[in-house]
Order: structure tokens, then sequence, then C-alpha cells
């Protein structure tokens, strides 16, 4: 989200594959998190330069909550479902830290 909010600030989309080259994860990977995003509201497609298409941001960075991308994170990462024994409650636990940190800061502080 950063990477994609700095290039938004220029006015510009950036690229699946630029994402890609720009956070060092595989574009496959990339695509899938974008789609993600996309699915929250969070980014949207563009065309940019003809037929070229890229992702910017669907809202300005100060409507992107923290906590709110801690979510998202948790969601793919972990699963929807409620885990349970010790190593899933310290999962838990570092996700509620990871809330509390980012109480209501929001994207724009980062970029």
């Amino acid at each position: 989200m950063v990477a994609i909010a700095r290039r938004a600030q220029s006015g510009q989309p950036v690229t699946l594959q630029e994402l890609a080259e720009d956070v060092d994860l595989r574009l496959e990977a990339v695509s899938e998190l974008v789609s993600c995003l996309e699915t929250e509201g969070l980014v949207h497609q563009v065309t940019w330069r003809g037929a070229e298409a890229g992702v910017t941001l669907a809202l300005p960075p100060e409507g992107v909550r923290l906590a709110r991308l801690v979510e998202i994170a948790s969601r793919l990462t972990l699963g929807a479902g409620v885990h349970g024994g010790p190593a899933w409650d310290a999962l838990a636990g570092m996700l509620d830290n990871a809330r509390v940190a980012a109480g209501e800061r929001t994207l724009a502080e980062l970029v």
C-alpha cells in the first residue's frame, strides 16, 4: 500500500510488474494481494498511457486506516476462522499488538 500510495502522490498509477519489483515479491503474489485490496475498495485498476493498466489508491491516504490493513493482512495470512492452541494464541496476541500500534494512524503517515 505504501508503494502504491507513493506513486499516487505523483499522480501516476503503478503497474503490477513495477509493484512486484518495488516490494521484491513475485508478480503472482502481488497480483493476488492487489486483487484483495481491490475487493476491499482500497485500490482500483486504471488505464494509463493507452492500454497499459496500473493500480492506484481508491481512497486518499488519509482515508486508509492502518488498523484496516492489519485486519486484511491477518485474514490473508491466518485466515478468517478461529484457531486454538498456544501457537495460534501467540499469533492472536501479536495481531492484537499490531492493532493497538496502528490505532487511528493512517496510510498518509507512512508516505
